[in-house]
């Protein structure tokens, strides 16, 4: 019993050592026989490898047929625009035509509310744009309010950016973290005479998918998708047994 004490003495010390960067501990099974519970961590830095891009633009006119006229000319104009800047046609999208009726606003007692009257129409169609080339999606952000020097009632929506092969990487992320947890409890027992041997039990804690050389953390998992560098990190707690 007292080996017993000083190994759990010895390894409690040795956690302190180590710092706050994992967790570990001992206990006693049923059949006494002791284990040590470690975390083990991986992370990765990833570039995104899929952007997508919206914006809308809008028109306002009396007469109903004019206004969609005139939103099919500024659909053109747009299109040309991101054609010219190297964006194929096929890659472009437009939604439907969203009509919104104007009536005239009357004054109330409680401010102004809107009347029987039509006084006009709002046109309003989204552009939208997805590409590998995620340095074209960050470009056409930053230039798409160019269109407004053209007279066009245009408003950029924020990229975001995507990594396609993200499945994949988890469960390699995974690998890396029970290592990284192998390696952390027999360290541990370095210091002792103590020998890790099988697995006992393994969780999986959330994936935390943050901008590059973030901080952030959430108990839910995170997704970062404003970001073209990114860095994905996993973390696993894991129980050896020791011998």
């Amino acid at each position: 019993m007292m080996n017993n004490l000083l190994l759990g003495i010895c390894f409690i010390i040795a956690a302190s050592i180590l710092g706050s960067s994992f967790e570990a501990g001992k206990k006693y099974d049923n059949i006494n026989k002791m284990t040590i519970q470690v975390k083990g961590f991986a992370s990765k830095d990833i570039v995104s490898d899929l952007g997508t891009w919206s914006g809308n633009f809008n028109v306002t006119n009396p007469d109903l047929k004019q206004a969609f006229s005139d939103i099919q000319i500024i659909k053109s104009k747009v299109l040309t625009f991101f054609n010219n800047m190297g964006v194929e046609t096929n890659k472009i999208q437009f939604s439907a035509i969203n009509t919104e009726t104007l009536y005239e606003q009357v004054k109330a007692d409680y401010g102004y509310v809107p009347s029987n009257t039509v006084i006009g129409y709002k046109l309003n169609q989204m552009i939208s744009i997805e590409l590998a080339d995620v340095k074209k999606i960050e470009e056409i952000s930053k230039l798409s309010t160019n269109l407004i020097e053209q007279g066009i009632n245009f408003d950029s929506h924020s990229p975001q950016y995507f990594y396609t092969k993200i499945e994949e990487l988890k469960l390699e992320m995974l690998a890396n973290s029970a290592t990284d947890a192998k390696n952390r409890a027999e360290k541990l027992a370095d210091n002792t005479d103590a020998e890790v041997g099988n697995l006992i039990s393994a969780s999986q804690g959330v994936f935390q998918i943050t901008s590059k050389n973030s901080q952030e953390i959430s108990s839910y998992g995170m997704y970062d998708t404003y970001s073209i560098d990114k860095t994905i990190s996993a973390v696993i707690t894991a129980e050896f047994e020791v011998k």
